[in-house]
């Protein structure tokens, strides 16, 4: 290993990212910049790879997204609401709650995380595969009324797969899921 050893690392990549698939040139480009943090590689990888992702969104948006039709994979639950319903942790509590009264043998687990600048989503992982996604937004529709702490509140509740969670929170793209949502899995669950 010489000191050079980082920058043909970097132009290799550089290479594939001429030659092969934008999502493994994107892999490849955040490895390196993990590999090297702190140095002034792994500072110019991190920056290629935030223009790529730019570069893929700007692509995504013109193009229109799209979502991946395969649905036999695990899912999340998630919750998305805007900031001004002021729900701070009465999500996850009641998640939490539901999860244990409704899906205990899942071992669901939840989380928060900030989707934009004006909106929130609870996160419920890992439903194991189609069936337990509509199964669960079954239950969560029907339970609904007797949820209190959530049901004069306003927000989207929808299953995804991993693959279009990633497509989904890069893109923000609530309206483009929510009829890809309607379309792809059975009205049995609204």
């Amino acid at each position: 290993v010489t000191s050079f050893t980082p920058s043909m690392k970097l132009l290799q990549i550089l290479i594939a990212g001429r030659n092969d698939d934008i999502n493994v040139y994107q892999q490849m480009l955040d490895q390196f910049s993990k590999d090297n943090v702190g140095t002034d590689a792994g500072v110019y990888a991190t920056k290629l790879l935030e223009a790529s992702s730019l570069v893929k969104s700007q692509k995504e948006v013109q193009h229109g997204i799209q979502y991946i039709r395969s649905v036999e994979e695990p899912h999340y639950f998630v919750m998305l609401y805007g900031n001004s319903e002021n729900m701070g942790s009465i999500p996850t509590v009641v998640m939490e709650k539901f999860n244990a009264d409704f899906f205990k043998d899942l071992k669901l687990k939840v989380t928060t995380l900030v989707f934009n600048g004006d909106s929130t989503m609870t996160l419920i992982a890992d439903l194991p595969r189609i069936s337990s996604a509509l199964e669960y937004v079954k239950t969560f529709n029907d339970k609904l009324t007797a949820l209190t702490e959530l049901r004069n509140h306003k927000f989207h509740s929808f299953v995804i797969t991993k693959d279009n969670f990633d497509i989904f929170y890069r893109t923000k793209g609530l309206n483009e899921y929510l009829q890809f949502f309607q379309k792809n899995y059975p009205s049995e669950t609204e």
